[in-house]
């Protein structure tokens, strides 16, 4: 009797290799993907990886393939159906299989997606490949030479910025690359801009900050601003491959909306170094959300959602707040989106994971804004202190999933949230203040 690849990876993984295990996944799902030794190889980085995510971890079923592997054959598939010379109408079914019906992409938009990334170079293209592969692992720290090892980015972005740019030859996908496709690397994963960031808003006019920088010094052109988007609409469409692997379950009509218009804002800044993308990219979602100002419309990016009645839900909440509420909340983002230097990392995943626990909108978007405010006095508390600099990340990390969430809710509940940070700007609860008050 013969076994599925599946029953294969459930039952007798423990008796095959993990090359092996990657073959039969890979083969499974993803049977016109063709991997060369080097692939394998790299592949091979992430399997024993401490390096946490902030993609939908607890979501994906446990099996002997770490989920980064599986998000890469993810970006490899989507970037295989959007390059392919195949029949349009046939890839994106392909692409599009395990879509809900309402927000299916359409074909003219998978269309428009297939023409941008197909009218990349040959040379963008063998980058594109290789950045499928690229991320953070223990290995990648591991091999980075010692000469380059202090001042070595904690922030998984910046460390693959810092690595593609300074030892691009210690990767294994790399291997095969000439010098020009190596140095393209740079550029498809460009220092501090980060396309994801911006799309979500998790930070402010900072994350433009770098792009600007290379237009004005002429590095970033029209090609090499194709070539980092282009990775970005990669990174996007495999992010939930871990827990859907077939075609991209995350990449759908809104989420392509979105896409589009923040691809259009940034256009402008060739021209006009001063075009108002956030403020145009935050309109554009406010008319989707059907919201009333530019804050909602970031919560409803936070939340990766544009739609109507999502945007019911969070203006009926900031309905329910007093005058002074809304005024305050309102000045403190405009600020944010000015102050702030560094992007906070693993934003969005306390509210979709707050969201995850089936808490309504109203609900989870007033835990979320309280889960901000406290962040954001840690964060001064820090500063003051030298416990970190401005150049830190704050990270939401260590409070985003599981059991510490739910400890964050308590305290939210009694009504004594109170967080510190430590100098990588990662978050913890701190006791109630009672509590400090009566034992000091």
């Amino acid at each position: 009797m013969s076994s599925s690849p599946q029953h294969v990876l459930g039952l007798f993984a423990h008796d095959l290799s993990i090359d092996q295990l990657i073959k039969i996944y890979c083969k499974e799902h993803y049977p016109n993907l063709v991997l060369d030794a080097d692939m394998l190889e790299q592949l091979l980085w992430l399997q024993t990886n401490s390096v946490i995510t902030s993609q939908s971890d607890g979501k994906a079923k446990p099996d002997a393939i770490n989920p980064e592997v599986k998000r890469i054959l993810a970006r490899l598939n989507c970037l295989y159906l959007l390059r392919s010379e195949e029949e349009p109408a046939l890839r994106w079914q392909e692409f599009v299989k395990s879509q809900e019906e309402g927000i299916k992409l359409t074909q003219e938009s998978f269309n428009f997606l297939s023409s941008f990334i197909g009218s990349l170079s040959k040379s963008d293209y063998q980058c594109l490949i290789a950045s499928c592969f690229i991320t953070k692992s223990d290995k990648a720290e591991e091999s980075i030479p010692s000469a380059l090892k202090e001042g070595l980015p904690f922030d998984s972005e910046q460390f693959i910025s810092y690595m593609v740019e300074k030892c691009p030859e210690i990767l294994p996908i790399c291997r095969q690359m000439g010098q020009p496709e190596r140095e393209l690397l740079c550029f498809a994963f460009y220092k501090n801009c980060h396309a994801r960031h911006i799309l979500d808003m998790e930070g402010g006019h900072n994350m433009l900050f770098a792009l600007k920088e290379g237009i004005k010094t002429q590095a970033i052109d029209q090609d090499k601003l194709n070539l980092w988007f282009g990775r970005w609409i990669l990174n996007i469409a495999g992010i939930d491959g871990h827990i859907e692997p077939a075609g991209s379950s995350f990449l759908t009509e809104p989420i392509a909306g979105s896409i589009f218009a923040l691809k259009r804002e940034l256009d402008q800044l060739l021209t006009n170094i001063d075009h108002p993308v956030i403020e145009n990219y935050l309109a554009y979602r406010v008319s989707k959300l059907e919201v009333s100002n530019n804050y909602l419309a970031a919560l409803g990016a936070l939340m990766r959602k544009n739609t109507p009645d999502v945007g019911a839900q969070i203006q009926s909440w900031f309905n329910g707040l007093s005058f002074d509420e809304q005024q305050e909340k309102l000045k403190s983002f405009e600020k944010q989106l000015t102050i702030t230097k560094v992007t906070p990392t693993f934003k969005p995943t306390v509210l979709l994971n707050l969201l995850g626990m089936k808490y309504p909108v109203d609900e989870a978007v007033d835990m979320f804004s309280k889960i901000e405010i406290a962040a954001l006095d840690a964060w001064t508390e820090a500063m003051s202190a030298g416990i970190v600099t401005e150049t830190t990340p704050l990270s939401f990390r260590t409070i985003a999933y599981g059991n510490d969430l739910s400890k964050v809710i308590e305290q939210i509940q009694q009504g004594s949230l109170h967080f510190e940070m430590n100098a990588k700007g990662c978050l913890a609860l701190a006791p109630p203040k009672s509590l400090i008050l009566q034992f000091s």
